[in-house]
């Protein structure tokens, strides 16, 4: 486990990466991602190289309401999972350091919108615990931009 201190410091001799796995129900198995330019095993799981990034949206309370994925998809793996759902898929994320723990996460988010260009999937990922509405919305946006359709 890394001290919290070097989280914010400006140089340190940790590496972070992402761990993302994307799931469904109708999925065999989830597709699993790391922001690494290697391979990582974890929990018994590979998860694949990949040129990712996640940026953390924020309410004006500064509290965490979501984040936005995007994702590297040039051999269009994660277009052709995802195009055919008609339900929400979800998304977990976890930040990994190179000592070999897990040190936040992992965090689940269901996937509110998805779209593409010819490189990239973008999800917009929203944490709802449903505390606020008595009914949930499970509204799931696909759009297909780029090159697909």
């Amino acid at each position: 486990m890394v001290n919290t201190s070097e989280f914010i410091a400006s140089e340190t001799g940790t590496i972070f990466s992402y761990l993302v796995e994307i799931n469904h129900s109708s999925f065999g198995s989830p597709i699993r991602k790391c922001s690494d330019n290697q391979d990582i095993s974890y929990g018994g799981n590979t998860y694949s190289a990949s040129n990712l990034n996640v940026t953390l949206l924020q309410d004006s309370s500064g509290v965490v309401s979501g984040s936005v994925l995007q994702i590297e998809n040039i051999s269009g793996e994660i277009r052709e999972a995802l195009k055919g759902l008609y339900t929400q898929p979800s998304v977990k994320i976890g930040l990994y350091s190179s000592l070999g723990a897990l040190e936040m996460g992992f965090y689940e988010m269901d996937v509110t919108k998805v779209s593409y260009s010819p490189t990239m999937a973008t999800m917009y990922l929203k944490t709802d615990l449903g505390l606020d509405n008595e009914y949930p919305s499970k509204r799931f946006d696909r759009s297909y931009g780029g090159l697909v359709s």
